[in-house]
């Protein structure tokens, strides 16, 4: 977004502007009339973030500007990788108002939004934890060591973390957040999650063109009921987590 200066004789009304963004009614040269160097980054999420920039306006205060949320997809499947995505998002960042958690988004809007994270992050990573990884180490301490390194990945680094629940104590200059639920309580980790379910959602499209029979592509490796049916029928594959079938083996186990 172009950071054109106001002129001085000219009124303006933040609250007014970001309400009329969020209703789609400021589009292309307008929107540089808003001059973000002037206005402090809490004062902004106050009034486009109310309840999903709590957080951040913590970390803030204590002196953070560059603020990565994490967050994970996955964690709960039957087969495919663990994913994880990190992500630094500019303190003016202004995506559409109904950047949430992405179980709340339809496919649809969640590839339109990870597209404008993207283009407007300051740094971004994704990660997997392999099946092999969650096998060895269990999927908590997985899901650990998958966040880490894509924290590490960042360039710049971090001085600030907001993790979906995990408590990473990754050291940062400024205290680490690990809020349950914080796809829903932080636009970073909102953003997070997005653009790991993004990507997820891609990868197991992707390998359901190999194993078509358990429909990857619908159902993106959970415990459906389609899916555990094709497991009954063909096994498992390379992708499944064997810990994750040990109730559906126990089943399959004569009396």
């Amino acid at each position: 977004m172009t950071k054109a200066k106001i002129a001085e004789t000219e009124p303006y009304d933040l609250a007014s502007y970001i309400d009329n963004l969020k209703q789609g009614k400021v589009t292309g040269a307008a929107e540089g009339r808003i001059n973000f160097s002037a206005v402090s980054a809490e004062k902004f999420w106050q009034l486009f973030y109310p309840t999903k920039s709590l957080y951040e306006q913590k970390l803030y205060q204590a002196g953070a500007r560059l603020i990565a949320g994490v967050d994970e997809v996955g964690r709960g499947c039957l087969a495919g990788p663990l994913v994880v995505a990190a992500v630094i998002l500019p303190l003016d960042f202004t995506c559409p108002a109904n950047l949430d958690d992405s179980k709340k988004l339809t496919a649809k809007k969640r590839e339109d939004l990870a597209a404008q994270i993207k283009k407007a992050a300051v740094a971004y990573h994704i990660e997997t934890a392999s099946v092999e990884e969650i096998a060895t180490y269990n999927i908590l301490e997985a899901d650990k060591r998958a966040m880490i390194r894509a924290l590490k990945a960042l360039s710049p680094q971090p001085d600030a973390v907001i993790a979906d629940y995990v408590d990473l104590s990754f050291k940062t200059k400024y205290k680490s957040e690990h809020p349950a639920k914080g796809d829903s309580l932080s636009y970073s980790v909102a953003a997070a999650s997005i653009l790991a379910k993004v990507y997820r959602d891609q990868l197991m499209t992707e390998l359901a063109q190999q194993y078509p029979e358990y429909l990857w592509q619908k159902n993106k490796g959970y415990g459906t009921k389609e899916h555990y049916e094709a497991l009954d029928q063909y096994g498992p594959t390379i992708w499944h987590r064997e810990l994750f079938l040990r109730k559906w083996k126990e089943k399959k186990q004569p009396e």
